[in-house]
């Protein structure tokens, strides 16, 4: 399957179809990074690198049909615009992990988001368990898809999206 064309688009409108255009662009790069991660550090089988659930990242291809078709095409624009980018730390693609980040019951993944903005090196919150291993130097954070779309629309870009949620060292680039 094609990371951009076919399994991007899918798996931002199944994760976070409703948001503007510059979460979507963060959306784009956090799920690259991720999906480029379990590739490449930790394929989940022989047969398949990402599970297509709340495990890895939501795969459902109605989800994305379902849009209109604007929605659709901003989706398709935001993979477009940030073809190949991905996060990294030290050279390495990162574990870019991101959750709703909504507090309601039955859901409350809001406590794993983490919130590193102006943050280097060791200073930066990881991800803690379940959502990732703690002293895994891949993980750099946990971005929060709520908080995502609160920042785009403060006028931030899709970049510093990135960095307020995984680090100001974080290497965002090709």
């Amino acid at each position: 399957m094609d990371l951009e064309s076919q399994y991007l688009p899918v798996v931002i409108a199944s994760e976070n179809d409703a948001a503007p255009y510059e979460a979507l662009k963060a959306q784009a790069v956090a799920s690259r990074s991720f999906a480029l991660y379990k590739k490449l550090v930790e394929p989940r089988s022989k047969n398949f690198d990402v599970c297509d659930s709340e495990a890895d990242q939501v795969y459902s291809p109605k989800k994305f049909t379902d849009l209109p078709s604007p929605n659709q095409e901003d989706i398709k624009r935001a993979v477009k615009e940030t073809k190949d980018t991905v996060l990294k730390y030290d050279g390495k693609v990162v574990a870019a992990f991101f959750v709703s980040g909504k507090n309601i019951p039955r859901d409350e993944t809001y406590k794993f988001v983490t919130y590193n903005e102006g943050k280097t090196g060791d200073s930066i919150s990881r991800a803690q368990k379940p959502i990732g291993d703690p002293g895994n130097p891949s993980n750099h954070g946990v971005m929060g898809q709520v908080q995502a779309k609160e920042l785009a629309y403060k006028s931030y870009d899709w970049q510093e999206i990135l960095k307020y949620f995984y680090g100001s060292d974080i290497g965002i680039g090709k």
